[in-house]
């Protein structure tokens, strides 16, 4: 009798621990897929940002959303009459999409504005041109210019692309082309506008929120928000921006009371080919015409 009690006994502590270092291991396993997968979305959302993310479902129409949130729970459906009569539905909704949806404040089944951000990831460019700068003895870009060969405007007025990439897990980067300073940067007389060093991206109440990195220039202006690290002398800056409009290559956005337009490109490493070459161009030009005063 003891020794069958004993037996019991036994087989039950094997059961147990058995069953407690499954647990474990499956515990383990879900802690090492998570950290493959990175943080959620919902995660690495902004504070104070009330919108409410997820896949879009079977069933959205011009009057309906159908979204599936992040946490796995039942499709909501949100009325969105209202959000179209007023051109707050920012993209086609395409079923799987990832999408945003920001609540009406009185009826939680409203949606006042809904983003398709699968769509509004990928690149966005926009052209920007020099200017002359203040060259000695004051003379204005209007008085120089009459005064160039035709050649040399070709040459100097190259337009650039600026813009950026939208990526997955919130992450962000900057398209534009900075040259070296090198002498005929320095010498050359224009110069583009400053490019920002864009590093990520969030969606803040139906707003696109930009962060980019610059050297510390003291406090923030324009009502930016600014976090300076004192160890490298970097302060991030985060640009909150309205999304008026987004079609299928064409993105317009508000910053303040400035609009600004950007087509979609392929990939960042197509922006700034005609740039490169021309740069390229001016390179040689410089190297020949120096070999040629040295001879």
């Amino acid at each position: 009798m003891k020794t069958k009690t004993f037996n019991i006994h036994t087989i039950t502590f094997i059961v147990i621990t058995i069953i407690a270092l499954t647990a474990c291991s499956g515990q383990k396993e879900k802690e090492e897929k998570v950290k493959r997968r990175g943080h959620t979305n919902d995660e690495l959302k902004l504070s104070g940002d009330k919108t409410v993310y997820g896949l879009a479902c079977d069933g959205c129409s011009d009057s309906v959303i159908v979204l599936l949130p992040n946490d796995g729970s039942d499709p909501i459906r949100y009325n969105v009459i209202k959000a179209h009569r007023n051109h707050r539905i920012i993209g086609r909704m395409q079923i799987g999409d990832w999408i945003g949806v920001v609540l009406n404040e009185k009826d939680s089944t409203v949606a006042d504005m809904a983003i398709d951000l699968d769509e509004l990831k990928g690149t966005w460019c926009y052209k920007v041109m020099p200017t002359m700068k203040q060259m000695p003895g004051g003379k204005k870009q209007g008085q120089i210019m009459p005064e160039m060969t035709d050649s040399m405007r070709e040459m100097l007025f190259v337009p650039r692309e600026y813009g950026f990439t939208l990526k997955r897990q919130w992450q962000a980067s900057t398209v534009g082309m900075t040259f070296s300073q090198n002498i005929l940067e320095q010498d050359s007389p224009v110069e583009y506008p400053p490019l920002k060093t864009y590093t990520s991206w969030h969606i803040w109440n139906g707003k696109l929120v930009l962060t980019h990195t610059d050297k510390e220039k003291g406090q923030a202006a324009n009502g930016k928000s600014q976090t300076a690290n004192k160890n490298s002398q970097v302060a991030t800056e985060n640009d909150t921006i309205e999304i008026l409009q987004m079609m299928k290559d064409t993105l317009v956005l508000q910053t303040g009371n400035t609009i600004q337009g950007y087509y979609r490109k392929a990939s960042a490493a197509e922006a700034n080919v005609e740039a490169r070459k021309a740069a390229a161009k001016k390179s040689k030009q410089a190297l020949e015409e120096t070999k040629e005063s040295s001879e």
